[in-house]
């Protein structure tokens, strides 16, 4: 994507050209609070939500986790719901199967993963705010998988279709070919 942040990409989805990001939140408009981690053009993800940045954890990794670990530490509720915001083809409430999976079970699990019918989604996550101190642990090993992380978590994986809804736009072709 030539160095562009990605989230703040034009794309076209439900009849609607906006920021992937602005589709993310706008499929799960019904949270608390707005938590973005990113790195940079923090003015603009301000405009959409709390912002918090990875470089202030002191932990010497890097990748999808130490947002999500940004995100844990910055929660002030007991779950945090986790979304790359490069996923702009979520359906509405597509979170609220977490939800109900979480309040459903007599598990102390601490996350709940999307799981398409093909594989794991690691970051469409609801996962307790405690497991804070167990991902600061598993980066400080030197571990980075998020499937190795929610694996050590007993995480619960969650049926959900359809596959493409969770769809990450990683290349320039992937603006232009949205998802059936």
């Amino acid at each position: 994507m030539q160095g562009a942040d990605k989230p703040l990409l034009l794309t076209l989805h439900n009849g609607e050209q906006k920021p992937m990001i602005d589709h993310v939140i706008a499929a799960a408009s019904d949270v608390s609070e707005i938590i973005v981690s990113a790195n940079r053009s923090l003015m603009d993800y301000a405009l959409r939500g709390r912002v918090v940045t990875d470089t202030e954890l002191n932990v010497a990794a890097e990748g999808p986790l130490m947002g999500v670990l940004a995100g844990l530490r910055a929660a002030r509720t007991p779950w945090l719901l986790t979304c790359p915001g490069d996923s702009p083809y979520l359906d509405m409430n597509w979170h609220h199967v977490l939800v109900a999976q979480a309040l459903s079970t007599n598990t102390q699990s601490l996350a709940f993963t999307v799981h398409d019918g093909e594989r794991l989604q690691p970051l469409h996550t609801l996962v307790r705010a405690q497991a804070h101190d167990n991902l600061l642990a598993y980066l400080a090993a030197g571990k980075r998988s998020a499937i190795g992380w929610l694996n050590a978590l007993n995480t619960v994986p969650v049926h959900f279709q359809p596959t493409a809804a969770f769809t990450s736009v990683n290349r320039e072709e992937d603006l232009r070919q949205v998802p059936r």
